[in-house]
């Protein structure tokens, strides 16, 4: 076990060698949305670490791990099978404590280079895993005091660990931490309605697009809010203003990938539109127009009289169509979310 000084040059060879994955893929479909990133020890300025630079990217879908392998052999990078058969991180993360995501979430595709230190994590974007190890290294940037705590804790394992012949209860042990500081690692998020980073999508999406009666997951809820440029709620008040909308939809692409939403909220009394979103690369193609349509049917196969819409002035004339103008106009606080 090897604990080093913070080197200079890993962020100068972490965007080096992340340059050349984003090179092997970057035809695939879908390509634009693909998230990039330098993470773990040797991302945090002035950190101790494994000589070791991690690094991450994130897919709508995770492709088969020969699929992968073949693409990215001319990196350098293959795939990693762990040191055991119960190796931690290999083919999925360790689950977040309290999370309630579905498993397959936390699946993953991991790849080592034997010519020069590099470990590469492919997550799906909607990852919960991916998100927090992002959250983790923005936290401790952030957080000078918290990342000199953390190198302490980390040079305790390495010397508790040090006879070990592999890094897998050295990679266990860090949850205990990652535990301790969690609470408080999201109040700050929270504070600074931070959002993790996503690029737009800039292909277009073909194909025929199907609207499911479902609200959107709040992992959905959020990505597309970042797609468009809206801010990020809390996690926690998200999901508690999905589950106390009356109906909601999500259009899904001939791949099943969420492309867009909306949703209904009110009091069976009064009803209003909100969260139509579709991602850049699926506008044009109606879908706002279809989903904002059944919306709207189902509030008068629900008897409800009064149906209005929020809406920005810079898009109104999207519904002008299907809403009729009267003058009303809505006062709202400043800086809403």
């Amino acid at each position: 076990m090897k604990i080093v000084d913070y080197d200079p040059s890993w962020p100068i060879r972490a965007d080096r060698l992340l340059d050349n994955v984003r090179a092997a893929i970057g035809d695939w479909p879908h390509s634009e949305v693909y998230v990039f990133d330098h993470i773990g020890s040797t991302a945090v300025p002035g950190l101790v670490a494994k000589p070791i630079v991690d690094l991450q990217v994130c897919l709508p879908v995770l492709p088969r791990l020969a699929e992968l392998a073949t693409v990215l052999a001319p990196t350098g990078f293959m795939p990693a099978s762990g040191a055991r058969p119960d190796s931690p991180g290999v083919y999925r993360d360790i689950p977040r404590r309290d999370s309630a995501a579905s498993p397959e979430l936390y699946d993953k595709r991991l790849f080592h280079s034997p010519e020069e230190p590099a470990i590469l994590h492919i997550r799906r974007l909607d990852s919960p895993f991916a998100k927090f190890v992002v959250l983790f290294r923005d936290w401790l940037r952030a957080h000078p005091d918290e990342a000199r705590d953390y190198a302490v804790y980390k040079c305790g394992l390495a010397t508790q660990h040090a006879a070990d012949p592999d890094y897998d209860d050295y990679t266990r042990a860090k949850s205990t931490y990652f535990d301790e500081i969690d609470a408080r690692m999201r109040r700050w998020a929270h504070s600074q309605t931070y959002c993790t980073p996503v690029a737009h999508l800039g292909a277009h999406v073909t194909g025929p697009t199907t609207l499911v009666e479902r609200l959107p997951t709040v992992d959905e809820y959020l990505l597309l809010r970042r797609l468009v440029g809206w801010k990020c709620p809390p996690e926690d008040a998200c999901a508690s203003a999905l589950v106390a909308s009356l109906f909601g939809l999500v259009a899904q692409d001939p791949d099943g990938r969420t492309v867009g939403m909306s949703r209904l909220v009110g009091d069976g009394l009064y009803g209003l539109v909100v969260d139509v979103v579709v991602e850049p690369a699926a506008q044009g193609q109606g879908i706002g127009s279809r989903m904002v349509a059944r919306l709207v049917e189902w509030t008068q196969q629900h008897d409800i009289p009064h149906v209005a819409v929020a809406a920005d002035t810079s898009v109104a004339r999207f519904y002008r169509g299907m809403f009729e103008d009267r003058g009303t106009r809505y006062l709202r606080l400043p800086t809403p979310l």
